[in-house]
């Protein structure tokens, strides 16, 4: 399992950069950071990896929001996850049945599902995973100076 940060091109990058190799791992990545959640399949699989877990960071989606969790508020539990569509729109916006993927876009609908499984999950779940790993702190990279790959929970 490795953690992504968001799952962006630069995020893979920082890891292959610093000697991490991805190739037939799992990765881990955080919901958001201006990327659909599609695309953060796309990367995993540019990358070599062999599945991905999405989910929602307590610093992003929950903990410490003014407006509180839900019930009393509407930032997810520690158990909540978000859930939708992981086909890739941006290459074809609009309605994604495979009638119209094929006469419209030209391709059929499994060239728009991702090749590799995409799950989501809630931070508590997320935490009992990351809080397993172990190699370099990202705290001692140079190319996260704003400590952005560090998120809501409680460990580096």
């Amino acid at each position: 399992l490795v953690y992504v940060n968001y799952g962006s091109r630069k995020d893979y990058l920082n890891l292959t950069d610093n000697g991490v190799n991805l190739t037939g791992t799992i990765g881990i990545v955080k919901y958001g950071g201006g990327m659909f959640r599609g695309q953060k399949a796309d990367q995993a699989t540019q990358f070599g990896m062999i599945g991905l877990i999405i989910y929602s960071d307590p610093a992003d989606y929950g903990t410490g929001r003014e407006e509180g969790i839900y019930p009393d508020g509407p930032w997810l539990p520690s158990t909540g996850y978000q859930r939708g569509s992981i086909i890739p729109g941006y290459y074809c916006p609009g309605n994604p049945s495979p009638e119209r993927l094929s006469e419209k876009c030209g391709r059929t609908f499994d060239e728009f599902m991702p090749t590799i499984p995409v799950i989501p999950m809630g931070y508590q779940n997320a935490y009992l995973l990351m809080s397993k790993l172990n190699g370099t702190s990202v705290d001692s990279w140079e190319q996260d100076p704003d400590r952005s790959w560090q998120g809501g929970m409680n460990f580096t």
